[in-house]
């Protein structure tokens, strides 16, 4: 066996790497949990497994090694999809992280740790998909509420011999429209046959 010199790898660890995690999961980082990101040769990508790990490891006493070796997993299926290094993959690698630290997200952390919801598709997931069943719970609600005041008396409503009713087949429709989701999503229209009373929305 040659000199001791190459004790630069930490030998004695990989027992408590795959022991259950005992300090506070709260404060997990790859650094207290002396992990070793050298894995790809490139400073971005090694970073990038750094911030899953944090993201992974949140509120978890799963093992450094699972936690590791899904951070892995995700940054490799990331860097894929997004054909390497690109500013899409920055940007969704840092969603992920986000979306995986939020203490109501504990579902999604663990689904991930598990393997229920797989490298690959996690990568790909919306936003609206990656949030908590709190911050669904409340775009519904933000949602309804904005629909109720879309509701608005027929006064302030407007009567379009475009619009036809589906119903009755008249063309005797008044609308209103309404931003119900983001500002960034299209109006919704809400219609209603004056002459049969059938109400009915798009976007």
């Amino acid at each position: 066996m040659g000199g001791s010199s190459q004790t630069a790898s930490p030998a004695p660890q990989p027992s408590s790497y795959s022991r259950l995690y005992e300090g506070d999961t709260e404060k997990r980082h790859f650094r207290t949990d002396k992990v070793d990101l050298s894995r790809t040769g490139s400073q971005t990508r090694d970073n990038s497994i750094g911030l899953l790990y944090n993201g992974l490891a949140y509120r978890t006493t799963t093992s450094i090694e699972e936690v590791l070796t899904r951070a892995i997993e995700v940054e490799n299926a990331a860097f894929k999809a997004y054909k390497g290094e690109t500013q899409e993959y920055r940007s969704k690698l840092r969603n992920l992280f986000t979306s995986l630290k939020r203490k109501d997200n504990a579902r999604l952390r663990n689904a991930v740790l598990q393997g229920t919801i797989t490298a690959d598709n996690f990568v790909v997931m919306t936003d609206e998909e990656l949030a908590s069943e709190q911050q669904r719970a409340k775009d519904m609600e933000l949602e309804r509420e904005n629909m109720k005041k879309a509701q608005v008396p027929m006064a302030e409503k407007s009567i379009s011999d475009a619009l036809k009713c589906g119903k009755c087949g008249k063309k005797e429709v008044a609308y209103s429209q309404a931003q119900t989701r983001s500002a960034d999503e299209p109006m919704t229209t809400f219609c209603e046959c004056t002459a049969c009373g059938n109400r009915w929305k798009f976007s």
